[in-house]
């Protein structure tokens, strides 16, 4: 499962924190702890990793997805580990730098509201988008175009 906080304590780049298909499981304001082990989902970890159920992949994180497409995304995940979910950084760059969030808003691994509580807490800039967890799959244009804004400090805009 892709996603982690972008620590830019060595370089000058803004942090951009990127919900859903690039949802954070960092430090402070973007930690989901243990609130994903609750899921029916995630299939009960085995010697420290997790994995989702594959029958439940699709309707779970990547609805808006190709079925086809979606079925090679359960039958190729990689599991995470455990660490993944209780693991810090060093340092949060949102803390000290700006930092963006694309906020999904039929996302079923991290409900919205979620979503808008870890987004607000970090101060981010959000950018709300119909769409799954998978939204770098389902929309990639939308990801690019908030990556780009966000890298050049252009003004954000509803993604439609």
């Amino acid at each position: 499962m892709p996603g982690a906080p972008v620590d830019t304590r060595t370089t000058d780049i803004f942090a951009i924190m990127i919900a859903a298909a690039v949802a954070c499981l960092g430090p402070g304001a973007f930690s989901l702890e243990s609130r994903l082990f609750g899921r029916r989902e995630i299939v009960i970890p085995q010697d420290g990793f997790l994995f989702l159920d594959r029958q439940k992949f699709a309707a779970s994180f990547a609805a808006d997805v190709r079925p086809e497409i979606a079925d090679f995304m359960a039958n190729s995940q990689v599991p995470w580990g455990l660490a993944a979910a209780s693991g810090g950084a060093t340092a949060a760059a949102w803390k000290t730098k700006p930092s963006w969030y694309l906020l999904t808003t039929e996302d079923h691994m991290i409900a919205p509201e979620l979503q808008r509580f870890m987004s607000k807490r970090a101060g981010s800039k959000v950018v709300e988008i119909k769409g799954s967890h998978a939204i770098y799959v389902s929309r990639p244009d939308a990801v690019a175009t908030m990556i780009e804004k966000a890298a050049t400090g252009a003004p954000l805009v509803a993604a439609r």
